[in-house]
């Protein structure tokens, strides 16, 4: 499947204006229950046009751990494009199912809004090998020094096309995903099978 650059912004407006109608707003955490994929690049921009931050639930993480980390982050939205039923969310927490022609259907209408260096804009969680996970959460300013000094030491070419290897539940992924779209370069999602 190809996205342009102008499909992938109206689906991720459509989300975003979506999560923003219904509430996500800044600071506020929207899980994201979504392997490597079109419909995870779609939920993090548009999770980031909210304002809001993510939390990348990875679907081939043990399911206690998954309920560990919405819990403790106290999230109220989830956007999958699986059943979340393993995951036995809190009642409270509103679930979106992607792709959705209801959320296609929310308008594509520039959403942005503002956000200051110290808001969060991301959060993962440890491995767990000293004890419980913890929570990490990274904010915009921390994203930006990390793409920026990236960048410094990718030439454009580079950028062109870059193989997206990496769980989102890793740093790394953030470089694969947002350093080729923000050059005009194109993203190639390889899915887990392909990784392995």
């Amino acid at each position: 499947t190809e996205f342009t650059y102008r499909e992938l912004d109206r689906r991720a407006q459509s989300l975003a204006n979506r999560l923003s109608n219904d509430g996500l707003s800044r600071g506020q955490i929207c899980g994201l229950y979504l392997e490597r994929s079109i419909d995870c690049v779609i939920s993090i921009l548009a999770v980031t046009f909210t304002g809001g931050a993510w939390l990348p639930l990875d679907p081939n993480y043990e399911a206690a751990r998954l309920r560990l980390m919405a819990t403790d982050a106290d999230i109220k939205f989830l956007v999958s494009n699986r059943d979340p039923t393993s995951l036995e969310l809190d009642t409270d927490v509103t679930i979106y199912m992607i792709p959705s022609p209801d959320i296609l259907a929310a308008g594509t209408e520039k959403h942005a809004e503002r956000t200051g260096e110290s808001d969060l804009a991301y959060v993962i969680y440890t491995s767990g090998s000293t004890g419980r996970p913890k929570g990490i959460q990274i904010e915009h300013n921390a994203l930006i020094r990390f793409l920026d000094a990236m960048r410094d030491l990718l030439p454009d070419k580079n950028l062109a096309k870059v193989l997206s290897v990496t769980s989102p539940s890793f740093d790394i992924s953030l470089l694969e995903i947002f350093l080729p779209l923000g050059s005009g370069g194109t993203v190639i999602l390889a899915n887990r099978g392909e990784t392995r």
